[in-house]
């Protein structure tokens, strides 16, 4: 599963991101975080997070998150957000498309 959203509160990156994590585990997930790392540059940083998830309920799920956090410069700060969600078994076999699909975000400067 992909989703995404824009924030436009001004917050960190690094607050976005601990914010998923809260809230995943709010909900009752088991969360740990594998992985995070700065990515981009100075003129539109980013942030890289893999989350490791058990469901809360149900048959236990074994999932992993991988999150994308951008800041998108000249667009009155806002911030993107990227998830994929995939089951532990299949995630080395999509979080290449994944990272390939990030690298292509760019910004529309003709709709801001």
């Amino acid at each position: 599963m992909l989703e995404g959203e824009v924030r436009s509160d001004g917050a960190a990156l690094a607050t976005i991101a601990d914010e998923s994590v809260a809230t995943l585990s709010a909900a009752g997930a088991g969360v740990s975080v594998a992985s995070r790392d700065d990515v981009g540059g100075a003129g539109a940083p980013g942030l890289t997070q893999d989350l490791r998830v058990t469901t809360p309920s149900g048959p236990v799920r074994e999932l992993v998150q991988s999150q994308l956090y951008l800041t998108v410069p000249d667009a009155r700060d806002p911030a993107v957000r990227a998830l994929l969600t995939v089951a532990d078994a299949d995630f080395a076999g999509v979080i290449g498309d994944f990272r390939s699909f990030a690298a292509s975000i760019r910004l529309d400067t003709e709709r801001l």
